[in-house]
């Protein structure tokens, strides 16, 4: 893989080296040159995959294939004339579509646990999920920290211990000793 990364990334930066990120992306927007956007994918692959690594639960071929999307977009939107760095945008742009993907694949997974009859409770068809406010209100009552927080986010979103512990960083019997404290929380709270 390092190897072909390496020749791909020589073959395409040849030329285009010389030419500065502006110039390439006005250049981009007027012919939709594919070796551009190879040119940005190469160039920047380490920090796509630490991005892309974030998100463990989409598939590989999905992250490419949103990275090169996003990519695309990013270069035909990017607006040249303000200084700000184009890279910056393109991440904030593919981090977002990642979230987005890896929220719809959350919400398709737990309507299938439902019509397989994992859940108990009644399955809200569209899952008018509580807003982001509403939800920091409803654990502010609680008086959990900011790991718990997020920890209660990803349940909220159907991830189950395993994989709340690769997100988070902590192992997953670290996940449920603190999943008790939060119930006990609550329920000193009530």
């Amino acid at each position: 893989m390092e190897e072909t990364l390496k020749m791909m990334k020589s073959m395409i930066i040849g030329g285009l080296e010389q030419i500065t990120e502006k110039e390439l992306i006005i250049q981009y927007k007027e012919t939709k040159n594919p070796s551009i956007l190879a040119y940005f994918y190469v160039q920047h692959f380490g920090t796509i995959k630490t991005i892309a690594n974030n998100y463990m639960l989409l598939s590989s071929d999905d992250k490419a294939s949103f990275c090169l999307q996003e990519l695309d977009k990013a270069l035909l939107n990017f607006n040249t004339e303000n200084n700000n760095q184009f890279l910056s945008y393109f991440y904030i742009c593919y981090k977002n579509r990642l979230r987005t993907e890896l929220e719809s694949e959350m919400t398709y997974k737990r309507r299938i646990q439902y019509v397989a009859g994992e859940y108990d409770e009644e399955y809200q068809g569209n899952t008018n999920e509580i807003s982001l406010q509403d939800e920091d209100y409803i654990l502010s009552q609680y008086n959990l920290t900011i790991d718990e927080k997020r920890q209660c986010r990803l349940l909220n979103m159907g991830y189950n211990f395993k994989e709340i512990a690769k997100i988070l960083g902590f192992t997953p019997l670290t996940i449920s000793i603190r999943a008790q404290k939060i119930r006990q929380k609550i329920l000193n709270a009530i």
